[in-house]
């Protein structure tokens, strides 16, 4: 990313070709469902103050687990859930004391069963975006214990479960560290994390 709206496709470090989007735009027509999911993090700090860092997880399913610092990784399972909230998904707050098999959605029977999915649950990343409101995260703040672990196997299509902790099921395993930051593993970034919404 190179500024808040300027995004850019990398075949290597010396690529210099940038498209430039109006998010202001697009967000102000009421056109969310046919965007993505992009969560707002924080900031990936710089000389010059920083940059906003967003995260796509239009096709996220299953588990992002997030190790590290307490009390950082709960304030990244708010951000999270605020920016997916924002972008129109079904989010629950799993209760302390109930069990991931306990708060499973039902199984979408219109999306296992629609010709365009091309056996991507939800949706096709070349025909377009899934449909929000058939999106469902689940938000725990604490780890999934192993028997929790195993009936990730069996979450409906469009499911997406946030928890604390480190775990081998996790298809995203981010880092909390104790002075604010997160590191995002696998995509490489470390940002800044933003205070999540006042409830």
């Amino acid at each position: 990313m190179l500024d808040a709206t300027t995004w850019q496709y990398v075949k290597s470090k010396s690529a210099t070709q940038a498209v430039k989007f109006n998010t202001m735009t697009q967000t102000a027509t009421g056109l969310s469902s046919t965007l993505g999911t992009l969560v707002g993090l924080g900031l990936r700090p710089d000389e010059e103050g920083g940059e906003q860092v967003f995260v796509d997880f239009t096709w996220l399913d299953g588990l992002l687990a997030i190790q590290g610092h307490r009390l950082v990784a709960e304030d990244a399972v708010d951000v999270i859930g605020d920016g997916l909230r924002e972008r129109g998904l079904r989010v629950t707050e799993v209760e302390e004391g109930r069990r991931l098999e306990e708060v499973l959605p039902p199984a979408d029977p219109a999306g296992a069963e629609d010709p365009g999915a091309a056996g991507v649950p939800g949706g096709d990343p070349i025909t377009g975006p899934r449909d929000p409101d058939r999106r469902h995260a689940l938000l725990f703040y604490r780890p999934l214990d192993p028997d929790e672990e195993d009936a990730l196997r069996r979450l409906p299509p469009n499911t997406l479960v946030v928890a604390l902790g480190s775990s081998r099921a996790a298809r995203w395993q981010w880092s909390a560290g104790e002075d604010g930051y997160l590191d995002t593993g696998a995509i490489g970034l470390r940002v800044a994390l933003r205070h999540p919404a006042a409830a």
